[in-house]
């Protein structure tokens, strides 16, 4: 039977750091509207090498930090996601400054973060069942639009979108949930 672990902790940057995401945004973040998170699902069914899934409030994963938390974990095979949040630390090394420059700190604390927060997800294991679901979320719309022969930023009602959303409901055998993974896409800007 499919075991499942979860657990959530808050990464949000202990002091202000540069955002990412925005060319024309400088500086540092002033004030935090609300926490970012790091929530995780360690899967094992005792087949095979355990999988942990890491959804977290970032822009992206930079492949310094990627390459650091699989080495600290190598008992899973390890899945990073990002929501690609604008409103989150750049994760990345070798990005322009444009998009956000790196704080080595937040790196190191987001690498610590990670492993503990697996950690406890895979110390939470039980048996679950899934169950998926399929609706539609429209949320998302085109970002390109074409203005006077110039294709511009601008919001595109016509333009293509995605709306499927997946849901995916893990319950223990008792029937009691126990996460919620969702698949939509929307870019958060």
């Amino acid at each position: 039977m499919l075991q499942l672990g979860v657990s959530k902790l808050d990464i949000t940057p202990r002091t202000p750091v540069p955002l990412a995401g925005f060319a024309e945004r400088t500086g540092v973040f002033e004030s935090i509207a609300a926490p970012l998170f790091a929530r995780c699902f360690w899967f094992a069914d005792g087949s095979g090498q355990p999988v942990l899934l890491v959804t977290a409030d970032l822009i992206w994963w930079g492949p310094e930090i990627t390459a650091a938390i699989r080495a600290r974990i190598p008992e899973a095979y390890v899945v990073l996601h990002a929501s690609h949040s604008h409103s989150g630390p750049q994760t990345a090394l070798g990005m322009s400054p444009l998009l956000g420059a790196t704080s080595p700190e937040y790196l190191r604390d987001l690498e610590d973060l990670i492993v503990a927060v697996a950690a406890r997800a895979r110390a939470s294991t039980e048996p679950v069942l899934a169950r998926r679901g399929m609706t539609t979320a429209r949320l998302g719309i085109h970002r390109r639009k074409l203005i006077d022969g110039e294709i511009r930023m601008a919001p595109n009602p016509e333009g293509p979108t995605d709306p499927e959303c997946t849901v995916i409901q893990f319950v223990n055998p008792e029937g009691v949930e126990k996460a919620i993974l969702v698949h939509a896409t929307c870019h958060p800007t």
